[in-house]
């Protein structure tokens, strides 16, 4: 306790380090202090009053040398199987506790119990997975362009050697579980949200006049729309489609000012590329190129 209150800046009496900090009517805050030798974290767990998402907002004070900082998830899923998302996909990872690579989530998958466990993370990458432990690796801190040579490390012995990782850090991950089918229809748009933030601009509207009309609406709630952009050649707009799941899927693309509507049918983890003319508004199939497909 005595170390918490001090690292917390709180003067007299010693206070507990784990504590509420925040109950209302849309969530519940509790603050977590620990330490290990010379370093801290104060790690918050957000816990909604309404839906299963929970987030782990973790601050590191890391002053450790040649040592690595992971993030430890039980599980308790039967025949569990880890997966993470890749470029346009989705890719299973190794389940013997290899570090591996995902983008912006990855997830604990039991098609025998019918359940998944993912996570969302805001920038770090490398994860293992193992004996039902998801582990996921928050920071490393090796001296520089040190790596072993045949099993010598090559380092200074008469100074300071600058190491990775060194002072503060912030983590944010999002954690959510359910039915293995639809978590995973949903996670690639939740990743999407807290990942691709939207512009903050210094505007202020005065709030009168009508309300603009949505560019481009899609009718189902899993294929995303993840290019809108002018035409390399002309003015026509390109728009372009991607199924996340690895099913099979159909949706209507919609074009509200145009009063267009397309009917489109995507593969599993399929791009498709739309060429929409604002003159005529015709719809063409493009390629990546924005060639006409034929």
């Amino acid at each position: 306790k005595r170390a918490g209150t001090d690292f917390s800046g709180i003067k007299g009496k010693a206070i507990d380090s784990v504590r509420i900090i925040e109950d209302g009517a849309v969530r519940t805050v509790v603050e977590v202090l620990f330490s290990y030798n010379k370093s801290y974290i104060r790690q918050l767990y957000i816990l909604p009053k309404y839906g299963t998402e929970i987030a782990v907002d973790t601050q590191v004070y890391w002053s450790e040398k040649d040592k690595i900082l992971k993030l430890s998830v039980p599980t308790t899923g039967k025949d569990s199987s880890y997966i993470g998302q890749v470029a346009y996909g989705v890719q299973e990872l190794p389940s013997n506790g290899d570090e591996a690579v995902s983008q912006k989530w990855a997830a604990v998958v039991s098609e025998q119990d019918n359940s998944a466990l993912t996570c969302i993370n805001s920038g770090i990458y490398g994860s293992d997975f193992s004996d039902n432990c998801l582990r996921l690796t928050l920071l490393r801190s090796p001296a520089y362009s040190a790596h072993p040579t045949e099993g010598v490390l090559y380092m200074l012995k008469d100074r300071y050697v600058p190491r990775s990782d060194q002072g503060r850090r912030s983590f944010r991950l999002w954690f959510n579980a359910g039915k293995m089918t639809e978590r995973l229809e949903q996670i690639d748009r939740e990743a999407i949200t807290k990942n691709e933030k939207p512009f903050v601009l210094s505007f202020f509207p005065p709030g009168g006049g009508n309300k603009p009309k949505a560019l481009a609406l899609l009718s189902d709630d899993v294929v995303q729309i993840t290019a809108i952009k002018r035409a390399e050649s002309n003015g026509d707009i390109i728009i372009r489609l991607f199924e996340p799941t690895g099913q099979s899927r159909k949706t209507t693309l919609s074009i509200p000012i145009m009063k267009t509507k397309v009917k489109v049918a995507l593969a599993g983890f399929e791009i498709k590329t739309f060429r929409i003319s604002l003159r005529s508004g015709t719809v063409k199939d493009v390629d990546l190129l924005e060639r006409r497909i034929r």
